[in-house]
């Protein structure tokens, strides 16, 4: 179901059919079942973090100035979206993923948990960019020695 979904390109769907088999296995999935968790993280979040940027870049140009104000909330609101799905990502993959025993794999899901804490950084401000700055340069020097 995770593939049809992905190819219906229903990245919230083809995440919620990989939830549970991330849940049952412990992380230890085999490398197209990892791409395929992969995929659909990415997708569920990419779409968010191209309309922040595609955003930002309208409210530099003077001929939306006037509109400054709907702009800036309508950017809070996808971000709040984006730090909700990064956390619960993250989350996911802590509860779930780093119980496998896979050398491989545990460097895998840390890469992935420090990527998560990046994209939230990208939009950050304040303890929320701390936070996102420290996990992701945490996970990324534990996948390092991981793997």
């Amino acid at each position: 179901m995770a593939r049809v979904a992905e190819q219906a390109e229903r990245f919230d769907d083809m995440v919620d059919f990989l939830r549970p088999l991330l849940k049952e296995k412990g992380g230890d999935f085999s490398v197209e079942e990892r791409n395929l968790l992969s995929v659909g993280f990415k997708n569920l979040i990419g779409g968010k973090r191209t309309a922040i940027r595609t955003i930002s870049a309208i409210e530099q140009n003077p001929k939306y100035q006037k509109f400054g104000g709907a702009l800036g909330n309508y950017k809070k609101k996808i971000e709040g979206e984006l730090q909700k799905n990064c956390q619960d990502i993250i989350d996911m993959i802590k509860q779930d993923g780093m119980k496998t025993g896979d050398a491989e794999g545990r460097a895998f899901f840390l890469k992935m948990v420090g990527d998560y804490y990046r994209y939230m950084a990208e939009s950050a401000q304040g303890d929320v960019l701390a936070r996102a700055r420290d996990g992701a340069l945490q996970h990324y020097k534990e996948a390092e020695t991981a793997g």
